[in-house]
């Protein structure tokens, strides 16, 4: 009798992320509210080409189907993380 194998964690989290935006989108349409109203904006927080931005690009159309409006994909940058402190929060420093 073969043993089944077990799954990797890395996989594990994927499949439930994906169960969760899966459960997320059958759900949503029961609320019947008119939200967004407004483009939405997905931040992914790494560079383009990414396994993360591989994935919210694959599922964009059909975000942009069930919510009506235009999702835009915004990756991290190697400069937007090289910015410095605002000056406000710069001053603050003692």
């Amino acid at each position: 009798m073969p043993i089944p194998s077990v799954p990797s964690i890395p996989s594990c989290k994927a499949r439930c992320a994906v169960l969760a935006i899966a459960a997320g989108l059958c759900f949503g349409p029961a609320y019947a509210e008119t939200w967004p109203t407004k483009p939405v904006t997905v931040v992914v927080p790494f560079p383009a080409g990414g396994g993360t931005d591989l994935v919210v690009r694959s599922i964009q159309p059909m975000l942009q189907r069930e919510l009506g409006q235009p999702v835009v994909i915004d990756t991290a940058s190697s400069s937007r993380r090289e910015r410095p402190l605002p000056s406000s929060r710069a001053s603050t420093r003692h």
